[in-house]
This record gives structure tokens, sequence and C-alpha cells, in this order.
């Protein structure tokens, strides 16, 4: 039985009317799907084994391939469901699966030589009844290694030729006469790109192998942008040494303006100091500040980061603080001082979480 409301009671109603009864019947759709990943042992079993058949077929250029990431991922359907297979074959590949649409009807005549005998075959019809695919199912069984059906019906046709079903909800369409695919394409995509959300849970998705597939554009730059690239370096960077007293603090830190000064001894950071670190020493040593070294109030145990690493990190360190940090000492492992990177040079560079 179909989940959500009938068309018939949306028939004479406003416009806003109809599309408030629509969101509904999209949402009880939706809360069918979380209701059995949440209670159903045996849905579960079906979703987490559709994953894992699109993780073996990841690729990665660093971390662990999955174990057949020579083969593939094969989405077909047909019409609307074709549409959204494509969608979701653009998403696949875009997280380092191999993925391909194979259009059932080209299947049939030719491209059915793309199939490899480690391959995987996902066929997507709501009702399970698509020609094309009924025709295509029994030829897939003898090419691929395993065959899995997307259809709201258990009992469809298709659903008794693939090796594995993972089911979605029956729902009324909600559209005239309930023709027009409305919510099962919507849910047909909902649950696709939970599947696609699930192969990256974890560590099963490393950025640097999620970043080579995302070069360009605005996740390019937010990826494989790194400190290195937006930092101050080191041939700028106010630098004193331990025994500073508090006017050569002030005048190096008011001469490069970058609101903070390294206390560096031997080459190495000592700590830094703060426009705060000089007002809180001002109320503590009162007029003692001018007899009164830099290594007395600055800040021995800086928050620090590696040279090398992504600014999407940089970014997440200093906003995950109790306190978010304006910058981040780049600093080697050694405890050479190279660089200093600002919010503001994040922000500047178009860097988000």
């Amino acid at each position: 039985m179909a989940t959500g409301s009938s068309s018939d009671q949306i028939r004479g109603a406003a416009h806003g009317d109809q599309a408030r009864a629509r969101l509904n019947n999209l949402k009880v759709a939706l809360d069918w799907i979380g209701t059995q990943l949440q209670s159903s042992p045996e849905y579960q079993a079906s979703f987490d084994a559709l994953v894992d058949l699109l993780t073996q077929r990841r690729q990665t250029m660093k971390g662990r391939p999955g174990p057949l990431a020579h083969s593939q991922i094969h989405m077909t359907a047909i019409g609307k469901s074709g549409d959204v297979a494509r969608l979701l074959v653009a998403m696949l590949t875009s997280v380092g699966i191999r993925a391909t649409f194979l259009h059932p009807t080209e299947a049939l005549h030719g491209d059915l030589g793309a199939v490899g005998p480690d391959d995987a075959v996902v066929m997507i019809s709501y009702r399970g009844e698509s020609s094309e695919l009924l025709e295509l199912a029994p030829l897939l069984k003898h090419r691929a290694r395993t065959t899995v059906a997307i259809t709201a019906f258990a009992d469809a046709p298709l659903a008794r030729l693939a090796q594995r079903v993972l089911l979605l909800p029956a729902v009324a369409e909600m559209s005239a006469h309930d023709h027009a695919p409305i919510t099962s394409t919507v849910i047909t995509l909902a649950l696709g790109q939970l599947l696609v959300a699930a192969t990256m849970d974890g560590n099963q998705l490393d950025l640097e192998s999620y970043a080579w597939n995302h070069p360009g554009g605005a996740i390019g730059r937010r990826i494989f942008t790194r400190v290195d690239d937006l930092m101050t370096t080191a041939e700028l960077l106010p630098l004193v040494t331990p025994s500073a007293t508090f006017e050569q603090v002030v005048s190096t830190m008011t001469d490069r303006a970058l609101g903070l000064t390294f206390v560096v001894d031997g080459g190495r950071l000592a700590g830094i100091i703060t426009e705060k670190d000089l007002r809180d020493a001002m109320q503590r040593f009162h007029a003692k500040i001018f007899d009164t070294l830099a290594q007395a109030y600055m800040n021995p145990s800086p928050i620090t980061i590696a040279p090398g690493t992504l600014a999407v990190e940089a970014f997440r360190m200093m906003q995950s603080r109790p306190r978010p940090l304006n910058f981040l000492p780049v600093v080697t492992a050694e405890g050479q001082p190279m660089g200093l990177v600002r919010m503001h040079d994040l922000m500047k560079a178009g860097i988000r979480l």
C-alpha cells in the first residue's frame, strides 16, 4: 500500500495547499526510509550491502583502494529513473568510485560488452516493471558479479530477477491521475544520495583523494590550497628574542602590523606575544613592564600548524576552539618558524568548512 496522501486529496485545492500536501507526502516517504534504516535489520543489511558494493570499487590517490577498484558499478534505468541514475553516477565518480551509466536499450545492442565479470549492476525502476530492464536483467546475471534492484515492490518482476533488492517506499505520486513520477523520483534520488554519502563516512574516503577529483572551482580551491600558499612568509615575520625589552617588542609588533610577534631562540620558536599578552603584561607588571623581558610574558606553548597543511584544516583548527583563533604560526617539526596564517587570509581566499 502506498504511503502518504492520495492525489484525490489535492484536487480542487489552492496551489499553496497542493504544494504543502505534496511536501507532506514526500516527508512521509522519507520518514519511511528513516524508520526502515533504524528499526529493520533486514533493510539495514540490504543498505549496507549496497554501500559495500560501491566502496569496493573506489579508486584513491592516497590511502587504500577498494578490493575491486579495477571493476565498475553500472547503473541502469529508463525514463526519469534514468535521469536519477545518471546523477548518482556523477556523484559516485566524484568521490572516487568507478561508476558508469548503462542505457538499457543500448546495452541490448552492444553496450553490454562494457560489463565485466567483477562488475556490479544497479537496476532502478520504481515499479520494477520496465520492459527494457526485464529484458536486460537475465543477461546481466551471466556477465556481472552482482545485480541489485532498487524498486518499491519486493514482488516486482525486476526484484525477482536481481540477486539483491533495496526497497523504496511505495508512494502516491500526488500528480494528476498519479501518472507523473513526482514523489518517486525525489525519493529515489534521496535514497541514492544516502548511499553516496555512506561511502564517504568514517575513514572510507580521505580528503586528499577527494581533492584529486575536484581540482577546479570553489571545491578545488578549498581543498587544494595549503597554508604555505596563504601565509605571511618567514622574511616578513616580526621576530624578537626572549631577552627583548618591552619597547623592542612593541616596536617590532607595530612595524610588522600583524597583531603579534614571534619570540625566537636559536632559530626555534620559543613563544609568541599578542596584543592581548601586552595588555595583560602591563596590568601585571605596571611600571616595571619597561624592565621586564619578553620571556616573562610570552605564551611559551602557542598552537601551531605544520607547513604543507591544507588551508581548510587550518580553518577547522581555528574555528574549533572555544575562543576562535585569529592566526596560527606555521612551524616545522624542528620548531623553525616558517610563516603565519591568519583567519583573514583564509576568508579572503574563500576557505570554508
